[in-house]
């Protein structure tokens, strides 16, 4: 045997002896978590009544790899039984799906730069009228300076394909063509135990929004042309501006306040059908966190298919009344949290397809590790 040959031999024999190795080291740093959350929800209108209970159960992965990389992923299965009378959008059906939360690369080559790319979760804008909480597929750049380990100022960039997988799968839309979603933002970041801020602005814009959620999203509050799912077009294009803000402040271990706010400005469509707003103040109250919240989504602010259901989309303005129990210094979302709130809307403008809508949510949540 050449000593070409042996070598090869050598090598190969040395990698796979190192199979168990790597296996075991890639073991060790990766952390696996999980959720289990139980909860329903309650609908009226003149459109939609609905009585839905369900179960979720999510495996979150989180591991270090070579190269200044790191996998996130987040995945579960939700089952709901109940009832549903819609005459339009089965928005509400109950649902059984495997669901993604987020899977993406992220890469650190720098100590002031991350780059990500997969399917990104949207909640981390804090932005519910224009993004609800699921995941786009696409790319994030973000450049920071970190003034310590909990405070720093960043500046991110998204270019994305919009995807609402909940609406899809419920009232199975097809989507034709590629649409695509990009967002820059610069924001500030402080978080501490008795005092924590958060707040970032920046620009939105869609393009190629499809006509299955053109015809749809006629039914959430938009304004839209056509009457099919094959030639309903938006009358509106969707570009603009959106910031969001929030402060946690502690005077005590067991007394602080909370305050949420979001702004919202399409600049493609007309006065009184381009602008949302929501406000939420909260008491933290030891784990007791009663809230009152306020709102307001035009009827063209930006595309209903893909912002939160809570707000019952656009054209509506209402109120919500919320009790929480939660660790206030809970950062990583590994403890028992509950919630129950009501939600009370009307629409801004008459809408065949929309009336004045009640709901009632609640749910609890059992976090566990596995060790």
């Amino acid at each position: 045997m050449s000593s070409n040959i042996k070598n090869i031999v050598l090598a190969a024999t040395c990698s796979v002896l190192s199979l168990p190795a790597t296996a075991y080291n890639l073991l060790k740093e990766t952390d696996v978590s999980g959720q289990l959350s139980l909860g329903g929800n309650y609908v009226d209108n003149k459109q939609v009544e609905a009585r839905v209970f369900g179960i979720t159960g999510y495996i979150n992965l989180k591991t270090t790899l070579p190269a200044s990389l790191e996998l996130d992923v987040s995945t579960g299965v939700t089952m709901e039984s109940g009832s549903n009378n819609s005459f339009i959008v089965d928005e509400y059906a109950p649902r059984r799906q495997v669901r993604l939360k987020r899977a993406f690369i992220k890469w650190s080559p720098l100590s002031f730069f991350q780059f990500k790319a997969g399917a990104i979760n949207q909640r981390d804008y804090f932005a519910p009228l224009l993004l609800t909480r699921t995941a786009f597929l696409g790319a994030q750049e973000e450049l920071f300076y970190k003034f310590s380990e909990n405070h720093k100022i960043f500046f991110r960039m998204q270019q994305a394909i919009p995807n609402n997988l909940n609406l899809t799968q419920r009232i199975g839309i097809v989507e034709d063509g590629t649409p695509s979603f990009l967002m820059e933002t610069v924001g500030l970041d402080f978080d501490g135990d008795l005092f924590a801020f958060y707040a970032n602005a920046g620009r939105w814009s869609y393009d190629s929004l499809s006509t299955g959620a053109a015809f749809q999203s006629q039914f959430l509050g938009n304004s839209v042309s056509g009457g099919s799912q094959l030639n309903s077009d938006f009358l509106y294009r969707y570009s603009g501006y959106t910031g969001s803000s929030a402060i946690r402040t502690h005077f005590s271990d067991d007394f602080g306040i909370k305050f949420w706010g979001q702004y919202l400005y399409n600049d493609k469509a007309p006065e009184t059908r381009n602008k949302g707003y929501a406000v939420k103040s909260s008491l933290i109250l030891g784990n007791w966190q009663p809230s009152f919240l306020m709102f307001r989504n035009e009827s063209d602010s930006s595309p209903a298919f893909y912002n939160s259901s809570f707000f019952s989309h656009n054209n509506h303005e209402g109120y919500s009344v919320e009790l929480k129990y939660a660790d206030p210094y809970d950062k990583n979302d590994d403890k028992v949290t509950a919630f129950i709130n009501y939600v009370d809307s009307s629409p801004i403008k008459f809408n065949a397809f929309q009336s004045d809508t009640k709901k009632v949510n609640f749910s609890i949540k059992f976090p566990f590790e596995f060790n």
